[in-house]
């Protein structure tokens, strides 16, 4: 594994390995000697294998018909005598390939044979073909049991007839032995081969790779280390010699290239502080300017609330919000009562700051979690957060108060101005989406409106028998009004 180290300042050092080029490459210069040993061992001893066992068979097959050839005239003239003679001088000459030999008749008895001592193998018993026909078989692998016919010629006629057979055992043990001896000889040559190539591959590799790629590692951290004035002064025409030459260049040109670079630098970081206090400045006047986009994109000119757009992407988050976490959300929709009357009789400025009047008491009175946007002309909406029916009323009636007193200051108003407030919440009135919530508000608005003005209506109070309607300009109650029916 490659270490890691940090050293001269935080730069990156890299340690040796844990195997070197020079065990690698002994390692693989082994293997492959062995590799090629074994393969040419290995077909060296299939080759002589097969050999052997060629001139095995073809051993077994001429003492079979030289055993045939001698025993045909015995046979045809029955001297069984000669035939036992034979068959003992067989095995007695060939005692260590012979175990077993007999003669048989054309009928398949046995007229002479012939045991080599200590054998007790029922060899009758193992050779199942006649004596019509030359055969050849392996037994327990390291015997071959071969049969051959004896062919007899007529005197008379000169005609061929069967006259019997040849059953013969050929051991075969020893050629096996000399089999194994010669695998195990392969093997230890390789073992042999590679013993010796690992000390030798280690010294050559050492000196003829492994030293000059290190002097060349040690001229390259140099380098890295900052001395530009390394260089290797090898002189070799092989390929790390090639490498040698091109780190000398690579090392002279990386000096010139040192000596503009600094130069550049030096002329740029002049600059770049030029353009980092240019840029700074900018990007000053861009946050502002970035700033000031936002709020106009989420705030109304007039009166600085929100507006109708962020409203409902609050309405939105909210919603979802409150669903989820079982909380209860409540909406005010608040309109001006004869708002209309002042724009066509006291001028659209006097209304725009009727409008900004407005705005400042609604914003005075709500937590900094309530959010209030202009909704669209003398139109306010109101979104409480973790409010209830109860609280959002005292919110409303709150603002109606404040409103009140705010614009009996103002003399130039000869237009009375009140508020008309429709309520309604996520737990009592149990709307299906965000803009049902908004619509119920917006309904119990009209309510309000239809009723007189100047009060305060729930949602869920125009589903009952009877309303009862607050006014909270007075804090004075209003007797039951009419069934509202949407």
């Amino acid at each position: 594994m490659v270490t890691d180290k940090r050293g001269n300042g935080g730069k990156k050092q890299v340690g040796r390995t844990g195997l070197g080029l020079q065990i690698k490459s002994v390692l693989v210069l082994t293997c492959v000697i062995v590799a090629v040993v074994a393969a040419g061992g290995w077909y060296y001893y299939r080759a002589v294998r097969e050999m052997v066992w060629r001139n095995n068979y073809i051993h077994a097959e001429q003492l079979g018909k030289a055993l045939s050839f001698a025993a045909e005239t015995d046979l045809r003239d029955k001297r069984w005598d000669c035939l036992d003679d034979l068959t003992r001088d067989l095995v007695r000459f060939e005692k260590n390939s012979v175990p077993y030999v007999a003669i048989v008749d054309a009928e398949g008895n046995v007229v002479s044979s012939a045991v080599r001592s200590g054998q007790t193998e029922p060899w009758q018993r193992l050779f199942r073909a006649g004596p019509s026909k030359l055969n050849l078989s392996r037994h327990n692998g390291r015997y071959v049991l071969i049969t051959r016919p004896i062919i007899s010629r007529d005197k008379v006629w000169l005609k061929e007839r069967l006259a019997g057979g040849v059953r013969m055992v050929l051991d075969i043990s020893e050629t096996k032995q000399a089999l194994v001896q010669a695998k195990q000889k392969i093997l230890y040559a390789a073992v042999w081969i590679a013993f010796f190539a690992i000390p030798l591959g280690y010294v050559l590799i050492n000196r003829v790779l492994v030293h000059p790629i290190r002097r060349l590692v040690h001229v390259t951290r140099r380098l890295a280390g900052g001395d530009f004035q390394a260089r290797s002064g090898l002189n070799r025409r092989d390929e790390v010699g090639v490498l040698a030459v091109a780190m000398d260049d690579m090392a002279a040109e990386i000096t010139r290239k040192r000596d503009e670079l600094l130069a550049s630098n030096e002329r740029l970081e002049r600059k770049v502080i030029e353009r980092t206090e240019e840029l700074q400045g900018k990007n000053e006047l861009l946050e502002e300017s970035m700033l000031t986009l936002r709020e106009m994109a989420i705030t109304d000119a007039l009166t600085h609330l929100a507006n109708r757009r962020y409203f409902n992407e609050q309405l939105a988050r909210q919603f979802s919000q409150a669903s989820r976490y079982d909380e209860d959300l409540s909406c005010c929709m608040i309109d001006l009562d004869h708002y209309k009357e002042i724009n066509d009789t006291l001028g659209h400025q006097l209304g725009d700051e009727v409008l900004k009047i407005t705005a400042e008491e609604i914003q005075a009175a709500l937590r900094e979690s309530d959010i209030a946007a202009r909704y669209g002309g003398d139109e306010f909406v109101l979104l409480l957060p973790e409010t209830s029916i109860e609280d959002a009323l005292e919110v409303a009636g709150r603002i109606r108060v404040r409103m009140a007193s705010a614009l009996q200051k103002d003399k130039r108003l000869r237009v009375p101005i009140t508020l008309s407030i429709g309520v309604a919440s996520l737990r009592r009135d149990t709307p299906q989406s965000a803009d049902g919530l908004v619509s119920m508000a917006d309904r119990a608005l009209y309510c309000a409106k239809d009723l007189g003005k100047d009060r305060i209506i729930a949602f869920h109070e125009m589903r009952e028998q009877t309303i009862t309607t607050v006014c909270r300009t007075e804090n004075q109650l209003v007797p039951r009004l009419p069934n509202w029916l949407g």
